[in-house]
């Protein structure tokens, strides 16, 4: 994976105001959104999820209706600025992980 990359990613349809693939700092006003209606939901019982690019995020929630729940997951990152998780305005759930982070 390269810079900014997402190793998986719940977007739950943010419409015109924002793309899923947005960068979880950036500012923008939601206004005609869809997220009222859509729904993502991502579930991971098992195995690894490993980034290795500058900004990176090993699991990103991304809308008011997007979920992730990892069980039994191994997160690791591998570069400056990457992190195991990010949500924006999202929902998490993680349960008996492993994180490791490599510089």
């Amino acid at each position: 994976m390269g810079k900014n990359a997402v190793g998986v990613l719940a977007c739950s349809s943010p419409g015109e105001s924002r793309t899923c693939v947005d960068a979880v700092d950036d500012e923008v006003c939601d206004s005609n959104s869809y997220e009222v209606i859509s729904r993502a939901d991502l579930k991971m019982n098992g195995g690894s999820i490993t980034t290795n690019g500058i900004n990176s995020y090993g699991a990103y929630a991304n809308g008011k209706k997007a979920y992730i729940n990892l069980d039994y997951v191994v997160l690791e990152t591998v570069a400056d600025g990457s992190y195991a998780v990010a949500i924006r305005q999202g929902n998490i759930d993680i349960k008996k992980f492993y994180y490791n982070k490599w510089h």
